[in-house]
């Protein structure tokens, strides 16, 4: 039981980290926008892997197997997303940014962790 409600926290904590990212990328942009440029494929899939992002972390939190299943591959999308992202927004351009994105990786370890190598695995087994 003790193991659920930490992981469950961890989820919680996980999207808290992603809503606070959001809010430090609009009130503190780390790059100048360009309010003129027409939206892009790289945005429209960024915007579709956030909301799947959001829905895999429900499904966690529920103890669904499949938001077991589709998590690693959501992470390592979310990396390949980053890869098409211009160079100056993975730069973080205080230590707060620096402290979210920092706390955001190590969360991905502990979700990954309790869902592969803790009792909580038997839970995403219905």
């Amino acid at each position: 039981m003790h193991l659920e409600k930490t992981f469950k926290r961890a989820i919680i904590l996980s999207v808290l980290l992603m809503l606070l990212s959001i809010l430090i990328e609009i009130f503190m942009p780390t790059y100048k926008i360009d309010e003129n440029a027409p939206i892009n494929a790289v945005d429209v899939i960024s915007i579709l892997w956030l909301i799947i992002w959001f829905y895999n972390m429900f499904l966690l939190f529920k103890f669904k197997s499949f938001g077991k299943a589709i998590y690693v591959p959501v992470i390592c999308f979310s990396y390949g997303i980053a890869f098409t992202l211009p160079l100056e927004i993975p730069v973080s351009t205080n230590y707060f940014s620096y402290l979210v994105a920092s706390g955001s990786s190590l969360l991905i370890g502990v979700i990954v962790t309790f869902i592969y190598f803790t009792d909580i695995k038997s839970k995403f087994e219905n």
